[in-house]
């Protein structure tokens, strides 16, 4: 982005410039010339000191050219490493595609029919700098005038150079532009619709598949979703080592005893893996797991009170629920022989 914004500088500053200069330069030399060579001694001292590439590749394409009718079979070959090369002169938008293989056949042709005519465009450049050496001898400019006259030519190169770098930036981004379609299931038009801002933006949601934290605080709100273990130590305080506990209390929502073996489940993919009979221990409960709580001996939360989902299913079911544990999900495991008294809300580990 930071290369982006220079390079904008470059593409108003040369328009505006020009303006200013040109006036300057043709107030003075309408001092001494005629109306009838103004024109033309003005077009030959502002001609741009150097080939642009969309001059050049005219004057290499006829190369091309000359050499496939010597030898027809590297025509593919040819075209390919041109295109490779000369292609971004034709991507003004980062969404355009490169000309075809068949289009540039056709301009080959082209140009093979107007041998003379190409030739005389590098012969016209390659006679700019002696053209305007003579002129400015002959008519004597110096000093001031002469390092307008210099600018003038350096701006008039740089006003087609700029929007050569353009194309040319556009052509070179395409691969990553590409890539970033595909990433995020988008067509490469909606991708060039994106700032670089929202590129960030989508990879950072992307992050979210894979946790986040959400804090909300009066109107204002943050998403985290880097070292979230050091936010959650920061904003919820660092969480209690739980290694030793044997007994485990929280709310009764459906009477009954139990005893069984430890099913944790902390995500909807593994609701599908308990075993009926298994204890179903989870942070909280959600429409979801209704196959699994049907399947289950008894019911352990780490959260909830006696309207949430867990307690209002359990009571309906009449499967031992003890809700509101705090910590279930940290001290069991998998595999765990456990007793659940959902009388008293007492879950042991045997």
């Amino acid at each position: 982005m930071e290369s982006y914004h220079k390079f904008s500088t470059f593409m108003f500053f040369p328009i505006g410039i020009e303006k200013i200069i040109t006036n300057k330069v043709k107030e003075h030399l309408k001092k001494f010339l005629k109306e009838e060579e103004f024109q033309e001694v003005f077009n030959k001292i502002t001609t741009p000191p150097r080939i642009l590439d969309s001059i050049r590749e005219q004057v290499d394409l006829m190369k091309i050219a000359l050499k496939i009718e010597e030898n027809p079979a590297i025509e593919v070959e040819l075209i390919k490493k041109h295109i490779e090369y000369y292609g971004y002169l034709y991507v003004y938008n980062q969404d355009e595609n490169l000309p075809s293989l068949e289009s540039y056949k056709e301009r080959l042709h082209y140009l093979v029919n107007n041998n003379n005519k190409v030739r005389a465009i590098e012969e016209e450049y390659n006679k700019t700098n002696k053209e305007f050496n003579e002129i400015i001898k002959k008519l004597n400019i110096s000093g001031h005038i002469l390092d307008l006259i210099k600018i003038l030519r350096e701006y008039v190169y740089l006003r087609s150079y700029r929007l050569e770098m353009l194309n040319k930036s556009n052509f070179l981004i395409q691969p990553l532009l590409i890539k970033i379609s595909k990433k995020f299931n988008l067509n490469l038009q909606e991708v060039c619709a994106l700032t670089a801002e929202d590129i960030i933006n989508l990879l950072e949601i992307e992050k979210r598949i894979n946790g986040y934290i959400y804090l909300q605080q009066g109107n204002n709100y943050k998403i985290f979703t880097d070292n979230l273990e050091e936010i959650k130590e920061e904003e919820f305080g660092k969480e209690e080592d739980y290694i030793e506990v044997n007994k485990i209390e929280g709310l009764t929502s459906c009477k009954g005893k139990v005893i069984g073996k430890v099913r944790v489940i902390l995500k909807k993919e593994e609701i599908s893996m308990l075993q009926k009979g298994e204890i179903l221990v989870t942070s909280m409960t959600t429409p979801e797991y209704i196959v699994a709580m049907e399947k289950s001996a008894a019911i352990i939360t780490d959260e909830g009170g006696v309207l949430c989902h867990a307690a209002i299913v359990s009571r309906e079911m009449n499967i031992p629920c003890v809700i509101g544990t705090k910590i279930a999900t940290k001290v069991l495991k998998t595999g765990d022989l456990i007793e659940v008294d959902a009388n008293n809300g007492l879950i042991k580990i045997l």
